[in-house]
């Protein structure tokens, strides 16, 4: 987990807010975690990319509505199955 990055979106997302504007959470957004882009070469390995896709997603998600939850009611989770 890097905290930088919860504090920038935790920031973020109080802005929107701020703003009365309601955030919309999508957790993937088309952008691959580095380490898994360069282990497969984005997503040319199928079957190995995937599952490891979805343990990143199972250990981020946990994170980010533990860090946003009280403040996002939205959210979008892409991943493959």
């Amino acid at each position: 987990v890097n905290p930088k990055g919860i504090a920038f979106y935790s920031n973020f997302i109080n802005a929107l807010l701020e703003h009365d504007i309601i955030p919309f959470v999508t957790l993937y957004h088309w952008d691959l975690p580095q380490a898994l882009h360069d282990r497969y070469g984005g997503w040319l390995n199928k079957d190995e990319i995937v599952q490891d896709y979805v343990r990143y997603a199972k250990a981020s998600c946990p994170v980010c509505f533990q860090a946003f939850g009280d403040r996002v009611k939205h959210w979008c989770v892409l991943h493959s199955n």
